[in-house]
């Protein structure tokens, strides 16, 4: 079994902060009637942003990411989503 970190806790809780600013926005906008994703569909906003927006990708990245892009810690404890590799056995153990 092979466990790998690929998100630090900083990462997963700026993460979760805008997720909830915009998927959950969308759902409070929209009456809380559809799911967030299902939202982001009807609205194409899951093929990335519209073409007359895609000028500003790069400010928005760098200010979502701010402090937290190339934060690599090592440790388990500084980590916040872990990818673990197993393998099932065949056979008697």
């Amino acid at each position: 079994m092979t466990v790998s970190a690929y998100l630090t806790r900083r990462q997963v809780r700026r993460w979760e902060f805008w997720s909830h600013w915009t998927g959950g926005l969308l759902y409070r906008l929209k009456g809380r009637q559809q799911k967030p994703i299902a939202i982001q569909r009807s609205l194409g906003l899951r093929r990335g942003l519209p073409r007359r927006l895609r000028f500003l990708s790069g400010s928005i990245a760098g200010t979502v990411g701010a402090g937290v892009f190339g934060d690599q810690r090592q440790e388990m404890e500084a980590n916040g989503c872990f990818l673990v590799l197993a393998k099932k056995r065949t056979g008697n153990p």
